[in-house]
């Protein structure tokens, strides 16, 4: 029986640690996507960073992927302890992803506050200004320049 319980709780937590890859790994996508927004709107997209932190973060999601399979290679490997608990490497893969995501969350939201409060007025003057082309940023009331 307790055999049983074993399995049935390293599969709660392997799903639980599944859903938290698959998690980390959004936020992570979701900040670069940020990162490249908040570049073009400030006129400042460097390709050379887009690529480094895309291949960052892809090198993190497989390091993640391949310490994922080393913990369900060997399962009671104790590998952390904290406050006189010993964790497995899964469980400390646990403990880090939920640390990693809020990270995570907080630089994504970071982010997101940073596009809705960029001036896109002057970043739209700048454009226009060191372009051939104008771009309209004022109409009357019936929508004529």
């Amino acid at each position: 029986m307790k055999e049983v319980i074993s399995l049935i709780s390293e599969f709660i937590l392997a799903h639980k640690l599944l859903s938290l890859a698959v998690a980390l790994i959004c936020l992570m996508n979701a900040n670069v996507l940020l990162g490249i927004a908040i570049a073009e709107m400030k006129l400042e997209f460097n390709k050379e960073i887009m690529v480094r932190g895309i291949l960052k973060h892809s090198a993190i999601a497989f390091a993640i992927f391949l310490i994922y399979v080393a913990g369900c290679c060997v399962p009671n490997l104790q590998v952390v302890i904290i406050n006189e608990n010993s964790l497995t490497l899964i469980e400390a893969l646990d403990t880090g992803f939920l640390s990693a995501l809020a990270i995570y969350a907080a630089k994504v939201i970071k982010n997101l506050y940073t596009i809705f409060t960029i001036d896109t007025k002057n970043t739209i003057e700048e454009m226009s200004s060191t372009t051939s082309v104008s771009i309209l940023t004022e109409l009357d009331a019936d929508g004529e320049v």
